[in-house]
């Protein structure tokens, strides 16, 4: 059997939106590291915030891993353009 992550992206999702924390967790890393799905942090954010929600400390992990990533994204990026904390 081959596996088809952009499959199943669309099932978790499903899941997901039904409040199934698994999904919800899962869709978070698959956005996270673009796996069936185009990487997005904002997205995984909200999958990640949905899970931790819900209770899951896998999830408010990530999610705190993937805010403090963005934000030294955005604040390396205002650096680079010669701008201030």
């Amino acid at each position: 059997m081959l596996r088809d992550d952009s499959e199943a992206a669309r099932w978790w999702r499903l899941a997901g939106y039904q409040g199934h924390l698994n999904a919800q967790f899962n869709l978070g890393v698959m956005y996270e590291h673009g796996q069936g799905v185009t990487s997005d942090d904002i997205e995984a954010a909200k999958w990640y915030r949905l899970a931790a929600g819900q209770g899951d400390l896998d999830a408010m992990r990530n999610l705190a891993i993937v805010i403090d990533e963005r934000e030294n994204q955005l604040k390396n990026k205002r650096c680079h353009l010669g701008g201030s904390d």
